[in-house]
């Protein structure tokens, strides 16, 4: 963890917060609604949550770090995905531009059926008017 974070500071902090985590029974009244929810974001999200004798967040490093695990791909689709949309000719791309394409292409991909459901629900619309 120490080589991708920047600070010191903030891996004592986690590594502190897990030695608390590990022995903290309290948040074994999480644990029921964890298992029937499965929801593992809203879990840490709690954990998160959980304050400390001095108003501020007990497990705050270590929810931090926790989320940010969650938000990591389990596949590398995405980078492939990303080789696919560029082609060998457009490899020099700014990572903004990269985004950009991704968020246009996404949204096509999302919103191309419901305006192609829009404009037939039209065209029937004008269709029955018509007859």
């Amino acid at each position: 963890m120490k080589k991708v974070t920047k600070a010191n500071e903030f891996c004592d902090r986690v590594q502190a917060e897990w030695l608390l985590y590990m022995c903290d029974s309290s948040l074994d009244r999480l644990q029921p609604d964890f298992e029937t929810s499965g929801n593992i974001c809203a879990y840490w999200q709690k954990v998160s949550e959980v304050p400390d004798g001095m108003g501020g967040r007990k497990y705050e490093s270590l929810s931090y770090l926790a989320k940010a695990a969650l938000t990591l791909s389990h596949s590398n689709a995405i980078p492939e995905e990303n080789n696919a949309l560029l082609g060998k000719e457009k490899l020099a791309l700014a990572e903004n531009t990269i985004v950009a394409q991704r968020v246009v292409k996404d949204c096509v991909q999302i919103f191309w059926s419901i305006t192609m459901y829009l404009l037939q629900r039209m065209l029937l619309q004008l269709q029955e008017r018509l007859t």
